[in-house]
């Protein structure tokens, strides 16, 4: 019985550590959009996509 026990306990944790990672992961994310031009980069990045794939059809 007491190893269930300690079992929740070890869930608990690992529940709030990958909360803690997740959160980290948005404020990444935030940070990412406040630093950079989020629509340019996003521009640029579609710009680049549909141009590769112009190009491989061209081939």
């Amino acid at each position: 019985m007491r190893i269930s026990g300690s079992e929740s306990w070890f869930q608990c944790h690992l529940q709030r550590d990958f909360l803690r990672i997740n959160i980290g992961i948005l404020e990444l994310y935030a940070y990412s959009m406040v630093f950079f031009d989020y629509e340019y980069s996003m521009e640029n990045v579609s710009f680049g996509f549909i141009h590769t794939i112009g190009e491989n059809h061209h081939i």
